[in-house]
């Protein structure tokens, strides 16, 4: 996943509004968001190369989304898959408060990654390059590849769009969130960081929604979990570029929906 925006404890009806998509090559192959026969508590997408997963909640109300740190300088092939970091959370009978010390002594064998984390009322935020961690604060919060918050221009455009959702409507519509995920809109050169990646790259990487031959936005998704633990999740996939080179066919793209009660 490469770009996530939330709005936590800040809305009236809603504890916790997520906007998210995930990025990722084309020919990698995943299953949409399921509540998974091998962990049946556990609602996420599933990653069929290495079985992990990138953004996941659970009937009792663990929360975990991942993004990759972009930084090839420092990244290597014999590392273990980041999608396990996600999985054993959600997974696992472990509370936020001892996976952020597991993560502190065991996080940098992993390539980059950010983390946030934890259940619908405490969410913690992790990055173990540099290593820091967080308490999230209640307000709007957004998260690529880079540390939280940072503000390249897609992440603080996707951030302010947000805010004044938020601010403007009581009502949140789904499609004024999607809007947001959709845009493909490019930035120039001189706007965006230098990640190493070169600076063909670097352009092709900065719009909210990403298509190219063979990479781009696969997933968009948006969870919505209200002040009586009743969990939304919508999501939108595209496996092909075709699927996804128009903004109109973003918006007639299948919706994958799940609803349920979080489970005190």
């Amino acid at each position: 996943m490469c770009l996530a925006v939330l709005a936590y404890e800040t809305h009236p009806q809603y504890r916790l509004i997520l906007a998210s998509n995930r990025d990722e090559f084309y020919q990698r192959p995943s299953l949409p968001a399921h509540f998974w026969p091998d962990s049946p508590h556990i609602l996420a997408g599933r990653d069929l190369q290495n079985k992990g997963t990138w953004l996941g909640i659970t009937k009792q109300g663990k929360l975990a989304l991942l993004t990759n740190v972009r930084d090839p300088a420092n990244s290597r092939t014999d590392r273990p898959s980041r999608g396990e970091i996600v999985t054993r959370f959600l997974r696992d009978l472990i509370s936020p408060e001892d996976y952020l010390e597991e993560l502190l002594s065991t996080g940098e064998k992993y390539n980059g990654f950010n983390l946030l984390f934890g259940s619908i009322t405490k969410l913690f935020y992790y990055c173990n390059h540099p290593q820091k961690w967080d308490i999230l604060l209640p307000g709007i919060h957004a998260l690529s590849n880079a540390n939280l918050n940072t503000p390249w221009p897609k992440v603080a455009s996707a951030q302010d769009s947000l805010q004044d959702l938020i601010r403007n409507k009581e009502n949140i519509d789904k499609q004024d969130l999607f809007e947001i995920l959709f845009r493909d809109k490019t930035y120039p050169l001189e706007t965006l960081p230098q990640t190493g990646v070169g600076a063909e790259l670097e352009k092709m990487l900065s719009p909210v929604f990403i298509y190219s031959p063979n990479y781009g936005t696969r997933s968009s998704t948006l969870l919505f979990v209200d002040y009586q633990n009743q969990v939304t999740f919508i999501e939108k996939t595209f496996d092909k570029q075709e699927h996804a080179d128009t903004y109109s066919k973003r918006l007639q793209a299948k919706e994958n929906r799940h609803f349920f009660q979080i489970k005190a």
